[in-house]
C-alpha cells in the first residue's frame, strides 16, 4: 500500500534522521501536530518522494538482475507449499 510506504519513509526522514537533508531532525510537536514552515513541509515531501523513487528504481534493477534466481526461488516455494498441503 503506497500510503504505508509513504508513512514509513516519512518516519525514516523525520524520526530517524535517515536523510542527508534532515539528519537528526526532530520537529516540534503540539497535541500530535508537527509544527514547521510550509517551505520545510515541501522539502520533506520532496525528500520522501525522492527516496521512494530511488528505492523503486533500485528494486526494479535488482529484480531484473536476479530475475532467474527469483523465479527459481518462487517455484521452490510453490512446490514446498503444494507438498505441505496434500
Amino acid at each position: 500500500d503506497l500510503m504505508k510506504v509513504r508513512n514509513m519513509v516519512q518516519s525514516m526522514v523525520l524520526r530517524f534522521g535517515m536523510s542527508d537533508l534532515f539528519p537528526n531532525y526532530a520537529p516540534i510537536q503540539t497535541e500530535g501536530q508537527n509544527i514547521y514552515s510550509e517551505e520545510t513541509a515541501t522539502k520533506i515531501d520532496e525528500e520522501v518522494k525522492r527516496i521512494i523513487q530511488e528505492c523503486t528504481v533500485l528494486t526494479e534493477k535488482k529484480v531484473k538482475l536476479y530475475k532467474d534466481k527469483i523465479e527459481k526461488l518462487a517455484k521452490a516455494v510453490l512446490l514446498k507449499e503444494s507438498l505441505n498441503h496434500q
